[in-house]
């Protein structure tokens, strides 16, 4: 609404402007067509007026005869010759004249230009102003120009101008007509425009409408799958600890077990018969096991057992369980860990089980290619994620602990697999300074 309205103010006042310059042109048309025909009859009087500064009986005489058709005709009232002063030097009308005339406007006309006024007065100039629709008069002022275009006199018309009056008020009707009309016509064009608009805006917005609550839809399906995935992602890590638990309790339980009698059942056997050699003479399967293959073969099985049986973690901050994993293989291997830790972000179980099962194997794996060379393990707090680094004062990576050839080892293929499935990355790179350097990148949650 605000914009119709905009519209039709801007065509009122253009229409108000518009009339205003018709009115304004067509009087100076109508002045300078009364101005052109003054002055072809001034023409042959111009050099009289130039040298005498007045006009001659006779040249009077002629003028009322070049004007006596203008002074037959009802509109005509009156024509004067004045100089610039205003002094009249001729008159086609018997009454004078000087009180109906305007200083200011013989002024201008003096000065070269050409001034029309029209009025309705009760002045002693109209013979019909007992009519009661009262005709418009005027006055139209011009300068009488010598033939080197100077100004020599003031012509003044005095007439009636009814007809030029209709003829203005027919222009101004019929241009305010075609304004209306036009102005309707656009009021109507743009009320269907705005109708079509608002509908087609309406089914956009129904339609933008319905794609939102589609993509709301579909989002918190995907947030379903998103949370289904975690949770399945969480239940496979726990299942994963949980298999190698049973698997490390299994090994203690079954072949540490059968090992150790069989070394028990050997030691008693050596007692009884008093030497090996007499034993193997009389049982060669017993012979075949000599005792401290029996007691590596225990160590190593515990020590793997060890490794896949898990301790209780859920109730352990992120630094408890990374020192716990470094105390145990301090324990295991009698080597010596530097441990820097900056870390006070509570994390879930599954990602704390992820730094015990990283440090646990890194360390590992410093003890196999460094044989515990200056083992390091720094874990640090960002603003997005926790970085795990695990160092080595070893020879550096080779091609199968750098994992890029075509049988990466098992232990960093595990890491690696447990670091993706917690959202994390794993880089693996030799120092400048010699050994091998592990870097883990959690996020917190």
């Amino acid at each position: 609404m605000s914009v119709v309205a905009i519209y039709l103010f801007l065509t009122l006042v253009s229409g108000i402007l518009q009339t205003q310059w018709t009115i304004s042109n067509l009087r100076r048309d109508s002045g300078d067509v009364v101005s052109s025909l003054v002055q072809m009859r001034m023409a042959p009087y111009r050099e009289e007026l130039v040298s005498t500064g007045r006009l001659s009986t006779e040249s009077r005489k002629a003028l009322d005869e070049a004007f006596g058709e203008w002074r037959r005709s009802p509109e005509f009232e009156a024509v004067q010759i004045l100089t610039a002063g205003g002094t009249v030097l001729y008159n086609t009308s018997n009454t004078p004249l000087s009180e109906a005339l305007h200083p200011q406007d013989i002024k201008r006309a003096a000065e070269g230009k050409v001034v029309a006024t029209y009025e309705n007065t009760d002045s002693h100039l109209s013979r019909r102003r007992e009519v009661t629709n009262e005709p418009t008069f005027g006055t139209i002022y011009f300068p009488i120009f010598d033939k080197s275009d100077r100004v020599i006199a003031v012509g003044a018309f005095i007439g009636e101008f009814d007809q030029l009056h209709r003829r203005t008020i027919a222009i101004i009707s019929g241009s305010w007509a075609i304004r209306l009309a036009i102005t309707l016509l656009a009021v109507i064009l743009l009320f269907s425009l705005l109708r079509s608009s608002s509908v087609l805006l309406r089914h956009q917005q129904r339609k933008r409408f319905r794609q939102y609550r589609f993509a709301r839809q579909l989002a918190a399906r995907n947030n379903i799958l998103r949370q289904d995935a975690e949770e399945s992602r969480r239940n496979a890590v726990q299942i994963n600890e949980h298999l190698l638990s049973r698997v490390g309790a299994d090994i203690h339980d079954g072949p540490m077990q059968l090992l150790s009698l069989a070394m028990l059942e050997q030691t008693a056997d050596k007692e009884a018969d008093g030497s090996v050699g007499e034993r193997s003479t009389a049982n060669p399967a017993q012979a075949g096991c000599p005792r401290p293959l029996l007691s590596e073969a225990i160590a190593q099985l515990r020590l793997l057992s060890r490794g896949l049986v898990l301790p209780e973690l859920s109730e352990l901050s992120p630094e408890e369980c990374v020192r716990l994993a470094v105390s145990r293989h301090e324990q295991l291997t009698d080597t010596q860990v530097y441990t820097e830790i900056l870390c006070e972000h509570a994390l879930p179980e599954e990602l704390k089980t992820c730094l015990y099962r990283i440090v646990q194997e890194g360390l590992m794996n410093a003890i196999h290619h460094a044989e515990g060379k200056g083992q390091e393990v720094i874990l640090a707090s960002l603003d997005q994620e926790i970085v795990l680094t695990i160092r080595d004062r070893g020879p550096g990576l080779s091609d199968d602990r750098s994992g890029d050839s075509d049988r990466p080892r098992l232990g960093l293929l595990g890491l690696r697999n447990r670091v993706h499935a917690c959202g994390g990355t794993l880089q693996i790179l030799s120092r400048d300074d010699g050994g091998a350097e592990l870097t883990v990148r959690l996020p917190h949650d």
